[in-house]
C-alpha cells in the first residue's frame, strides 16, 4: 500500500511540477473529499444539488470524473438495480448536468472574448492567456479534439502507457486482489476483483486526454480519483482482499533491502511531466529540495 501512495503520478507529481499545485483540480480534490465525510442521505443530495454545478464552473472537466460519485453512492446506499439508482442518485446529478449542458450548448463568442481580456486587463491589470486565451481557439468541442491531433505520436502513446502501466501499477495489484463484500451489488456484481470497475470507472477520462494536452495533469487527477476510492472502501470495510494471493505476489518486498531500492527507484526517481510533449522528468527526490532551496534563496535569502 506505500508504494501505491508514494507512487511519483500521486503525492510527489505536483510538488515536482510545482506549477500544479496552484490549478484548478485542487478544489475539485477539495469537493470530492468533502463529499466523502458526507453521512447522512439527504445531506449528500443537498451537497450534491449546489456543489457539484459550482465544481463544475470551476473546472468543466469534473463531469468526466462523476461515475465516481455514483458509484460511492451505489456502495454506501447498498443498491441492487437500476431503478433504485435512477429514483435515488441521478436526479441530484441533474443540476449539474444542465450547467454542461449549457456551457457545451453556449460557447464563447469573440466579442465577448475582448470584453473579457479587456475586463481582466482593466480591473485586475491581467493579460488572457493560459486557459482564458483558449477559450478564444478551443471554444467549441469540435476545436478541443482538432487543437490536439498534431500532438500525437507513437512515442507519445507509448510513453503514456509506460507512465500509466507504471504509476498505477501498485494500485492496479491492489485492485486486482480486491473485491466488493457487499453481495448483489449493482455495477460490481458482475466483476471479480475491483481492478476491472476502476478501469471502467476511468474510461470517460479517454475523452479528457484526446480534448487537452495536460495529459501529466490527468493522470494526477485520475489516479487521485481511483486511489481515494479505493481507500475510501478499505476505510469503510466494504472490501475483502485475498491477503495470501498478495503476499505472493509482494512476497519480494519482504526484503527491507530490496523493498528500499525499489521504493527509491519506483517513488523518488521519476516523475510524469504536464504537457503532452514532455518527456518523464528523472530524480525528483533530488530536483524538489534543490528547486525549493532556489525559491526559498530568491525570494527570503538572497545569498
Amino acid at each position: 500500500m506505500m508504494l501505491s501512495i508514494f507512487t511519483p503520478i500521486f503525492i510527489l507529481y505536483p510538488v515536482a511540477e510545482i506549477e500544479v499545485l496552484a490549478r484548478k483540480e485542487i478544489f475539485i480534490f477539495c469537493i470530492f473529499l468533502a463529499y466523502l465525510t458526507i453521512e447522512q442521505y439527504k445531506f449528500k443530495i443537498i451537497y450534491k444539488i449546489f456543489l457539484l454545478p459550482l465544481a463544475i464552473l470551476i473546472w468543466e472537466p469534473v463531469i468526466f470524473f462523476f461515475p465516481f460519485w455514483i458509484v460511492l453512492d451505489i456502495v454506501n446506499h447498498k443498491l441492487s438495480n437500476f431503478r433504485e439508482i435512477n429514483y435515488r442518485i441521478l436526479p441530484s446529478f441533474l443540476p449539474s448536468l444542465s450547467v454542461v449542458l449549457y456551457i457545451v450548448t453556449n460557447p464563447i463568442s469573440l466579442d465577448n472574448h475582448q470584453i473579457l481580456s479587456e475586463f481582466l486587463k482593466n480591473e485586475f491589470n491581467e493579460i488572457c492567456y493560459m486557459s482564458c486565451a483558449l477559450l478564444k481557439s478551443k471554444s467549441t468541442i469540435y476545436q478541443q479534439f482538432h487543437g490536439n491531433f498534431h500532438k500525437y505520436s507513437f512515442e507519445v502513446f507509448l510513453r503514456y502507457f509506460l507512465i500509466i502501466l507504471i504509476g498505477f501499477g501498485p494500485l492496479f495489484i491492489l485492485s486486482f486482489n480486491s473485491k466488493i463484500n457487499v453481495k448483489n451489488l449493482f455495477f460490481f456484481r458482475s466483476f471479480n476483483n475491483l481492478l476491472l470497475p476502476i478501469l471502467l470507472l476511468l474510461s470517460p477520462v479517454i475523452i479528457l486526454f484526446a480534448m487537452g494536452y495536460d495529459w501529466g495533469r490527468w493522470v494526477n487527477i485520475s489516479y487521485f480519483f481511483s486511489i481515494v476510492f479505493y481507500f475510501y472502501l478499505y476505510k469503510n470495510n466494504f472490501l475483502e482482499i485475498n491477503i495470501l494471493a498478495l503476499n505472493k505476489v509482494l512476497n519480494i518486498l519482504n526484503n527491507k533491502k530490496i523493498f528500499f531500492i525499489i521504493f527509491v527507484f519506483f517513488c523518488l526517481g521519476w516523475n510524469p511531466k504536464t504537457v503532452i510533449s514532455g518527456d518523464v522528468a528523472s530524480f525528483p527526490g533530488y530536483r524538489i529540495p534543490y528547486k525549493t532551496f532556489k525559491i526559498i534563496n530568491f525570494k527570503y535569502l538572497n545569498f
